[in-house]
């Protein structure tokens, strides 16, 4: 048995179970790529909560906003915070102001639930503080770079490439 249990097929087994799952990935996930693919939601401004953990080794962000027509906690996702206008944000929108969102169509159904929706723009006040333009093209870009096919195969040959080197000295 232990002849089966070693690096050289540990290292093969992480290469293909991460091949699989950037290929499922690359296949499933939800594009955006044109603005047919966004819903606009109109809600009334309770309170947000933008909160960043910078760490030596982690950092995370965590922009939330809510509001009084919906439960869900609305969220700028990471990958748009260098879109996002947190400062102007912050001092313009007061309690009760009127704020408009776009979210992907395919989050539509998980309104009124407990899970977040990220919002791919923000409207308050008549001034835009994340850009329904530049969150699309940023996902564009992403669609078209196919990151998820080239994560894959780089798993899969480092995964052939501990079992060649390291199988022969459990031969």
């Amino acid at each position: 048995m232990k002849k089966y249990l070693n690096y050289a097929h540990f290292g093969l087994l992480v290469g293909i179970c991460a091949f699989v799952y950037f290929i499922y990935n690359g296949l499933t996930t939800v594009k955006l790529t044109s603005p047919n693919d966004l819903t606009e939601i109109k809600g009334t401004y309770i309170k947000h909560s933008f909160k960043e953990n910078i760490g030596l080794i982690n950092s995370t962000h965590q922009y939330y906003i809510w509001t009084t027509n919906y439960s869900n906690t609305f969220q700028v996702k990471a990958d748009y915070l260098r879109f996002f206008n947190r400062e102007q944000f912050a001092r313009n929108i007061k309690l009760g102001d009127s704020i408009v969102f776009t979210i992907p169509s395919y989050l539509k159904t998980k309104l009124n639930s407990e899970e977040n929706v990220f919002v791919t723009s923000i409207l308050a006040n008549s001034v835009t503080h994340l850009d329904k333009t530049k969150v699309l093209d940023f996902e564009k870009h992403l669609a078209d770079t196919n990151m998820d096919y080239v994560f894959a195969f780089g798993y899969l040959a480092a995964g052939l490439w501990v079992y060649f080197s390291k199988r022969k000295n459990y031969r």
